[in-house]
């Protein structure tokens, strides 16, 4: 008869071999990273991604070229000049560690190629309110059409038109130039009217009352105002509200920001007045919290990603790097020049809920020396084929350094030497590393008065 404990121990035992068998198929785990495209009008090209063994907390990370990267799954991507493209597509998994790259090469043929064309214009005070402006915009053609807004609901065409204001004041002027190409540019500049037939005079001010639950009451007390007046208002946080007295209600604590602008079609008149008020009873208090995650790349680049919480979408994400470098977003990539440990400091802020947070953590760069390119021996170096297998030769005799030991070493894209050997620089040397995932990999070789690097990639 098997007995109750005999049971409870065999339970045991399959719960324990179950157990070993998840955490070994996670530890093992294998990404791929993959994509297809389909081009579209004016250089236009969507990718989607079609990589392997993903799982929810994959990164994506594409490389256009330029200094241009997207972050998302499947991305749309607009070639602003024709001509043969390498594109990346890197994934990795921080649960599998996991990291793997798939690069594809195609001709962009049909980009929109625009003449570009920069609006700019001089004027000149005359008498009695006349002002007369003329065009010295770059760029143009037979087919440039020019746009003058003056004011007021005041319009002309023409290279050099004059135009009277009525009334004196600040006036915004601006000139749009557009043509058959598809080109526009708009330029706008200020000038002070002081000799009008008609001097016109508004001056913007308001006041305002705390009501409960974030609520407040503000009433303009503007002067040189009538029945054509138009009251517009910014509370902040991109909430807008117009009239004499309008109520606002705040979701969030915190110094306001209150601007109230008059307009007025008829005088030209316009002026704005802004105040700053503290909301401490406002029905909802969000907290925010920064917090960043970081992977190391080849040459120094290093991959930040914000995971802060209490964020929306006015927050505001600055990066300190050290040494006077700086950046912003919430996925950006930075390259060291330099190995060692670096202090960096994510401070995240918002005009909406008036939260601001900082995040400071040490990073060890590891990866900068090996990776870079010693460019007077770029191109003696010959590899093929690449891509590869795995399985490729390199040409050494290109080097002319005769009969002189040379080290080969491999890297991966996270830096670490994952094949080396010694050979002798007149010789070709055949090269297995079939046994490595596909990706994106650096050969080194170093001698005794240089070095030079390449990248090949394994698809196998």
């Amino acid at each position: 008869m098997i007995t109750t404990k005999f049971k409870n121990t065999l339970k045991l035992k399959h719960l324990v071999l179950a157990l070993s068998v998840f955490f070994t198929l996670n530890i093992n785990a294998v990404c791929n990273a993959n994509f297809t495209y389909s081009t579209g009008a004016n250089g236009t090209v969507n990718f989607y991604n079609t990589s392997t063994g993903t799982t929810a907390s994959t990164n994506y990370m594409y490389n256009f070229g330029g200094g241009n990267y997207a972050y998302t799954q499947n991305s749309t991507y607009i070639f602003n000049s024709n001509g043969i493209k390498n594109i990346c597509l890197t994934i990795n998994d921080s649960l599998s560690n996991c990291i793997s790259t798939k690069c594809y090469t195609f001709n962009i043929t049909n980009a929109s190629t625009i003449t570009p064309c920069n609006a700019n214009f001089t004027f000149t005070l005359l008498a009695g309110g006349a002002v007369n402006f003329s065009s010295t915009s770059s760029g143009t053609n037979s087919s440039t059409f020019y746009s003058w807004n003056f004011g007021g609901g005041s319009y002309s065409t023409g290279l050099s038109p004059n135009h009277t204001f009525t009334f004196n004041g600040i006036k915004n002027v601006c000139l749009t130039i557009s043509d058959s190409s598809g080109c526009s540019s708009t330029k706008c500049d200020s000038i002070n009217i002081t000799n009008a037939t008609t001097p016109a005079t508004c001056n913007a001010n308001f006041t305002f009352t705390l009501l409960t639950g974030g609520v407040v009451h503000f009433a303009s007390t503007s002067t040189g105002t009538n029945s054509t007046t138009n009251y517009s208002w910014n509370f902040g946080g991109g909430s807008y509200g117009t009239g004499l007295s309008p109520n606002h209600t705040y979701s969030f604590n915190g110094i306001k920001n209150i601007c109230l602008t008059l307009t007025d079609s008829t005088t030209g008149c316009s002026s704005t007045k802004c105040q700053t008020l503290n909301i401490t009873n406002a029905s909802t208090v969000t907290p925010c919290s920064a917090h960043f995650t970081y992977t190391v790349l080849a040459g120094g680049v290093v991959h930040f990603s914000s995971t802060s919480t209490g964020t929306n979408s006015l927050t505001n994400y600055s990066w300190n790097y050290g040494s006077g470098s700086y950046g912003t977003g919430l996925n950006p990539l930075h390259t060291f020049t330099s190995n060692g440990i670096k202090y960096i400091c994510l401070t995240i802020s918002d005009s909406l809920t008036s939260c601001s947070s900082t995040k400071c953590d040490s990073i060890y760069v590891t990866t900068v020396t090996g990776i870079k390119n010693y460019v007077n021996n770029l191109a003696n170096i010959i590899i093929y084929p690449n891509p590869n297998n795995g399985v490729f030769t390199i040409e050494l005799s290109a080097l002319s350094i005769e009969n002189k030991e040379t080290k080969i070493y491999i890297y991966n894209v996270l830096g670490e030497i994952v094949f080396e050997k010694n050979s002798i620089s007149n010789t070709k040397q055949n090269v297995d590393i079939n046994n490595l995932v596909n990706g994106t990999y650096f050969i080194k070789l170093i001698w005794d008065t240089g070095y030079a690097t390449k990248k090949i990639s394994i698809q196998k």
